[in-house]
């Protein structure tokens, strides 16, 4: 019964290790990415919105994106929202979130009447090597981009306080010349007639 006994625990062991690897290696399949291609193959592809923009904080319903190119897609606007699966990376598909104030040119796919972004979906920030040569590929690509495209927009920024002296009304400088000039005839014509009147006898 013993060798029985050890092969029997042998087996269990080995069925143990492998459900254990395959626990670990079955998130890692779950997300499989494709290598990142040209911008040429995304044209014509309805599945793939391409722009550029700076990204703004992240709200419940999105996170904004203030467009600064827009290359490809319906549903253009001056801001646009991402649902992102942001998070550290890895097997779930989740990628950093870019951070605000920051611009970053994405490929995002259209899933459901939205602008997804992970891991998967080709982003790069602007300013990195990456990011400008994404942008460098979609400009020879699709064109310029353009400014923004027309919709929603930022507010417009507060107005600097004016610098002293500019709320006064044009009239009022004028009537102040005027009385100045009034003011320096009177005394000329003051000083004249004490010198023709001459020395007193």
């Amino acid at each position: 019964m013993a060798p029985m006994t050890r092969l029997i625990a042998t087996v269990s062991s080995f069925f143990l290790v492998l459900v254990a690897y395959l626990a670990m290696a079955l998130p890692v399949a779950a997300c499989d990415c494709m290598a990142l291609e040209p911008m040429s193959a995304y044209v014509g592809s309805p599945e793939r919105v391409i722009f550029s923009g700076t990204v703004q904080m992240p709200e419940p319903n999105g996170t904004p994106v203030l467009v600064t190119r827009w290359f490809q897609g319906e549903g253009g606007a001056g801001i646009v929202r991402v649902q992102g699966e942001w998070g550290p990376g890895g097997a779930s598909c989740e990628t950093p979130l870019p951070p605000a104030g920051t611009e970053w040119i994405f490929v995002a796919s259209r899933f459901e009447g939205e602008l997804a972004v992970n891991l998967c979906t080709p982003h790069a920030a602007v300013g990195s090597d990456a990011g400008t040569a994404m942008l460098a590929d979609a400009i020879a690509t699709f064109g310029d981009g353009g400014g923004a495209p027309p919709g929603e927009s930022p507010p417009p920024a507060v107005p600097a306080e004016p610098e002293a002296g500019a709320g006064i009304a044009p009239a009022a400088l004028a009537v102040a010349a005027v009385g100045s000039a009034g003011l320096v005839a009177g005394v000329l014509l003051v000083v004249r007639g004490r010198r023709s009147e001459g020395p007193a006898a």
